[in-house]
């Protein structure tokens, strides 16, 4: 059977494109389902109209005609529940759509409403710009750069409809059929540059145990896609070594950081759970200031973090305590008293004992969960001593959990 790709889009004023890219992505091999977001009358004929469009989103195309917010409100929201269904029905493999900032919002409304894995490809004028944070949230979404703006068909453009309809068509092609099943279970790890050595000891550990270790990059988006697959029930248990991006949304820069969620899925999902606090001892910059901070320079000549202050430390501790303390069953706090990364240590950048002793007093001030259990060791969290330890505690509490299930 042939894949189906969604093409989705305002085709009243961009139809000509739309068309163009469909008949490219059907030269292919792949089927398209044309769903139409736009207010307007479309160009060409379409498998989901507008107006069926903005009865999903609660409204009557009649009612939009002259109302862009209200228009993009309804036709994002219409977007979204429309290609939700299609994909529960197994209608459609894949999504693409294209777009200034307006096409570029309903599009991506939609494709963050679909799980990781699922082929999506947006192509977007503000792919290279700094907007792009405000539409990728915690997804896989491709975005293709279209170089110039989306209106009309020219020699530069053509050429980005013709790549982007490859990608999204090689993807569905691609594609391993959707499997909910997995044979080991999985667990979910955290790592830094800076806690490399420990983490990858503790999933090597984990990993001869027989458990599949998938490890996310603490840098913002990394915990906040960890977050949501923990919450799509993806993971059986979480070994959360390293926690930096509690300061990035504590006292950072927000606009980098993994949100308000960080460290609260595996409590909530009643998963086994280590937190470490690895890398708490720095924070990334993102736009904030370098004044009266002391930094720390990670690639290079331009600084990249700072060290928090004991009070800083002591504010991230407080919300890391609020996160962990909804746990409803078993989870353990182990600290690494003698060092959170490769820069704790004596003489390096952020080397810090009394702000270590102000975050690790904070934290077991603030737990109050009998379901959480502190342990400390006099050792780092690069050490491999500890690295074994926490694996070793990681598959006991996986155990009670599952029994000898992996």
């Amino acid at each position: 059977m042939k894949k189906t790709v969604a093409v989705l889009g305002t085709f009243d004023t961009k139809g000509e494109e739309f068309s163009y890219l469909s008949e490219k992505i059907k030269a292919l091999g792949v089927n398209v389902l044309t769903i139409d977001a736009g207010t307007g009358k479309h160009a060409f004929s379409v498998d989901v109209t507008n107006d069926a469009v903005a009865k999903w989103g609660g409204r009557s195309i009649e009612d939009l005609a002259h109302d862009r917010s209200a228009a993009m409100e309804s036709m994002s929201a219409g977007a979204k529940a429309c290609v939700l269904d299609l994909y529960a029905n197994k209608r459609i493999q894949g999504i693409i759509s294209m777009g200034g900032s307006g096409g570029t919002t309903i599009g991506t409304s939609a494709m963050n409403a679909l799980p990781v894995g699922f082929p999506k490809v947006m192509v977007s004028t503000v792919a290279a710009s700094a907007k792009i944070f405000d539409y990728v949230e915690c997804n896989d979404i491709f975005f293709v750069n279209s170089i110039v703006d989306v209106s009309g068909l020219n020699s530069v453009i053509r050429k980005i409809y013709d790549e982007a309809a490859g990608a999204i068509a090689g993807a569905v092609l691609a594609a391993a059929p959707a499997d909910d099943t997995h044979e080991k279970l999985r667990i979910a790890a955290t790592m830094y540059g800076v806690t490399t050595p420990g983490v990858s000891a503790a999933k090597k550990y984990l990993e001869e145990k027989g458990y599949e270790v998938i490890t996310f990059h603490c840098t913002g988006a990394g915990g906040k896609v960890m977050e949501r697959l923990i919450r799509e029930g993806f993971f059986d248990g979480v070994l959360d070594m390293t926690q930096t991006e509690i300061g990035m949304y504590v006292f950072g820069d927000t606009r980098i950081s993994s949100g308000p969620d960080r460290a609260s899925g595996a409590a909530l999902m009643g998963l086994p759970c280590i937190s470490c606090l690895g890398a708490m001892d720095m924070c990334s910059l993102g736009s904030l200031s370098t004044e009266g901070k002391k930094l720390y320079y990670h690639n290079g000549k331009t600084p990249s973090h700072f060290r928090p202050n004991t009070q800083e430390c002591e504010a991230a501790a407080s919300f890391l305590a609020g996160q962990l303390n909804k746990a409803t069953q078993s989870q353990r706090v182990i600290i690494p008293l003698k060092g959170l990364s490769m820069m704790d240590r004596e003489g390096n950048p952020t080397y810090g004992p009394e702000e270590d002793k102000a975050l690790f007093s904070e934290l077991k001030k603030c737990i109050n969960n009998p379901h959480i259990t502190i342990e400390e060791y006099d050792l780092d969290i690069n050490h491999p001593e500890f690295a074994l330890l926490v694996g070793a505690r990681m598959d006991e509490m996986m155990k009670e959990k599952y029994g000898n299930k992996q």
